[in-house]
């Protein structure tokens, strides 16, 4: 496609595993444009992509030559049609940033944002219970309701390397990358051709936890029963400073069952990327 402008590279994932604050790093750097538009969402909703790889350049134009031009959009690891999409409209030489997290985390954390924004009304154990079932019904709960599924990265990242070569992936620990932003930053910036040399990560602290505001907290006290008194009474301190409360843990017994179903899991990731993962903590 000749003359027009479309990413270097694409940051695909994984949900709730840091893309945000990667968008916020890389945004201010000054060889590295991204859309305002955090999420584009091009290969993976069917309407836009639809619109054809000319809309898609549009998003890109104001990068021109000067800028390394990214799309951000966690989305992209998760849809198995998504990296054939990718290869056809960008090529084999796009540059791939995947950000991963602790399967259980991850899927609570994300269940915690749909809560937040009102398609969640079931509790956790009910709705990875029901994650398939709901799964089928259209792009809109496979997106917003997928939890658990989303934590199998093997099958996901396997998508990608058949069709692009491994060392077109950068792949980075949520937990590594949060709480040392500055390090991961550099070593993506020169995964990305970009010198790091005079640039200063804007942001030196751990990501932010998920939270609740006063309805959303009775709402959760309400589907859950075994919330501990510790919580509550923490919570209910932050909301009376009119601060808003931290979600509540994961019930012991379903920590352990999801640490099971991800055992397997984790040491072939482990056994792909050739290094010890025992930070993720399945117990």
């Amino acid at each position: 496609m000749t003359g027009i402008r479309l990413p270097d590279f694409l940051c695909i994932g994984a949900q709730k595993a840091g893309t945000t604050l990667l968008y916020e790093i890389l945004k201010k750097h000054d060889r590295i444009f991204i859309p305002d538009l955090k999420e584009v969402h091009f290969f993976d909703i069917d309407e836009d992509y639809a619109r054809g790889v000319q809309w898609y350049s549009m998003q890109f134009e104001p990068a021109g030559d000067r800028f390394i031009a990214g799309d951000i959009t966690p989305s992209y690891l998760f849809f198995d049609y998504v990296p054939k999409r990718v290869r056809k409209a960008l090529g084999g030489h796009v540059r791939l940033i995947v950000l991963l997290r602790n399967p259980i985390d991850r899927a609570y954390s994300h269940y915690w944002m749909s809560f937040r924004r009102g398609y969640e009304t079931r509790s956790f154990e009910e709705a990875i219970v029901l994650e398939h079932t709901r799964m089928k019904r259209g792009y809109f709960e496979r997106n917003n309701f997928s939890y658990v599924s989303r934590g199998f990265y093997m099958e996901q990242i396997a998508r990608y390397t058949a069709l692009f070569p491994v060392e077109n992936l950068k792949i980075v620990l949520f937990e590594e990358f949060t709480r040392d932003p500055s390090r991961y930053a550099e070593e993506i910036l020169h995964f990305l051709g970009c010198s790091p040399e005079g640039w200063r990560c804007p942001i030196g602290k751990k990501i932010h936890a998920g939270d609740l505001d006063v309805p959303q907290f009775f709402h959760a006290l309400r589907m859950s029963k075994q919330l501990s008194l510790k919580h509550n009474l923490s919570a209910l301190g932050s909301l009376t400073k009119g601060k808003k409360a931290s979600y509540p843990p994961m019930k012991k017994t379903t920590r352990r069952i999801l640490g099971d179903l991800f055992c397997d899991e984790v040491a072939a990731l482990s056994k792909f990327l050739g290094r010890d993962l025992s930070l993720w903590h399945l117990d």
